[in-house]
């Protein structure tokens, strides 16, 4: 688990999205170009992390591994590779 005040970054694939998290995962960002990090105002991240789908019945939309696996782990130099390539 990642130390308090350390990024985590995350890569979602099917959305090409970068993200990244800090304090485990109560501040999440994503990568806009033009704009650099912003705020994750759509909780992509934070919902993938948790598993949660709004489409579920309540008391189980959250655990969701099907959700889950749309997010990954990356490195800080992955993440800034993505980046670059997004120009």
């Amino acid at each position: 688990m990642p130390e308090m005040n350390e990024w985590t970054y995350y890569y979602v694939e099917r959305l090409d999205l970068v993200g990244r998290s800090l304090d485990n995962f109560l501040h999440n960002e994503v990568y806009q170009p033009g704009k650099g990090w912003v705020w994750d105002a759509a909780h992509e991240i934070g919902d993938r992390l948790v598993g949660y789908d709004p489409c579920e019945a309540p008391g189980w939309r959250t655990g969701n591994e099907s959700v889950t696996r749309e997010i990954r782990a990356i490195t800080r130099e992955e993440a800034e590779a993505l980046i670059r390539r997004k120009g």
